[in-house]
């Protein structure tokens, strides 16, 4: 009864475009010890909000009244060659598609109900579907749901499907069994899934990073990292990493796209990819210079709206610094005039000013 209900659970995720995970318990004591020590490295960047909530981190159980397990869904975002898919620089694979947030949020309510019409879950049972919407340590229920592991890069990587995976979480007051499957092995890529991770010896992101934002093992130095640089972070982007925003106009894959693990795995070919369709023909001077109504014509609905119109106007602007673009001082003049200058854009444009010069 039991393994059949897990069976039920995985085909009914798969009908409906989701990979099952596995299920959890709700403790994630070992994995908040982890989270702590890295907070107090500071190494966050400036999302403060990551030191808040911390009882709900803690215990998981505070996120919905009776919880007592969790179901564990991801949705793969892999694109075929994004780099060939943009006239401008690269962005991350998972900002191709609609804002994901909505999407999978509505494929995980429709496994539910499916669920409970057919008896795999009880019909009172009470859920909680969170996706990036609430603080739960997310990496750490997929890792304790048995079909993967946190890996040297932070992320969760499933062995059988890579680690482009938008992950989410069900927390249901219904008790389900943990089916933990630890004992798994995979022969892809050469690299074997152990209790306690399953990159070996293996360091490709760690020396593919360019900016070393993975030195130690299993630890992400954010302020570092091109993903928080060019997506998360509010200000202005040090001046040491400008020479890497031409592989990474809006976040950064480099880390998963040298992962052994990712080097099979197939596409998301369920979700359209309105990005390539909507910067068709869009430069990066267009970018630059683009107002409030060109944003939302380009990216209105899309994860790229993540690092607001600055941030997509300073990216823009170093990328063309650095890659000689022979427009840079057109935009550079037309920023200038603009009635309004954000004080990001203003700095930015200093930084440049003043390389110029010298």
């Amino acid at each position: 009864m039991l393994f059949k209900r897990i069976e039920n659970l995985e085909k009914c995720a798969k009908e409906h475009g989701l990979i099952y995970l596995g299920c959890s318990d709700l403790d994630v004591t070992q994995d908040f010890v982890h989270f702590e020590n890295w907070l107090a490295k500071k190494n966050y960047g400036d999302m403060a909000f990551l030191t808040l909530n911390q009882k709900v981190r803690k215990d998981p159980k505070k996120l919905l009244p009776g919880a007592q397990s969790a179901v564990l869904l991801a949705k793969n975002y892999k694109v075929p060659k994004p780099n060939r898919l943009l006239s401008i620089a690269p962005i991350a694979s998972y900002a191709y598609y609609q804002d994901y947030h909505k999407i999978l949020r509505q494929e995980c309510l429709r496994f539910i109900s499916a669920c409970k019409r057919d008896g795999t879950l009880m019909a009172d049972t009470d859920y909680r579907v969170t996706i990036d919407s609430a603080p739960l340590l997310e990496r750490a229920l997929a890792r304790k749901g048995g079909r993967g592991f946190i890996g040297k890069n932070t992320l969760f990587i499933s062995p059988r499907h890579g680690s482009f995976l938008l992950l989410a979480s069900i927390i249901l007051t219904e008790p389900l069994p943990a089916n933990a499957d630890h004992g798994y092995a995979t022969e892809k890529s050469g690299l074997r899934h152990k209790d306690h991770g399953g990159c070996g010896s293996c360091r490709r992101c760690q020396i593919k990073c360019p900016t070393q934002a993975l030195a130690q093992d299993y630890q992400l130095d954010v302020s570092r990292c091109l993903a928080y640089l060019t997506i998360e972070n509010r200000g202005t982007i040090p001046t040491e990493y400008w020479k890497h925003l031409p592989r990474a106009f809006f976040g950064c894959d480099i880390c998963q796209n040298v992962c052994p693990y990712n080097r099979e795995t197939p596409v998301n070919e369920d979700w359209p990819r309105i990005i390539p369709e909507r910067l068709k023909g869009v430069s990066t001077f267009e970018i630059a210079v683009m107002d409030q109504a060109a944003y939302e014509k380009w990216f209105a609905g899309t994860p790229l709206t993540r690092a607001k119109i600055f941030g997509l106007k300073r990216n823009a602007l170093i990328v063309m610094y650095v890659t000689h673009d022979h427009r840079l001082s057109e935009a550079l003049t037309l920023i200038k005039k603009a009635p309004e200058i954000h004080p990001v854009i203003r700095a930015t444009v200093k930084q440049i000013e003043a390389y110029e010069v010298d």
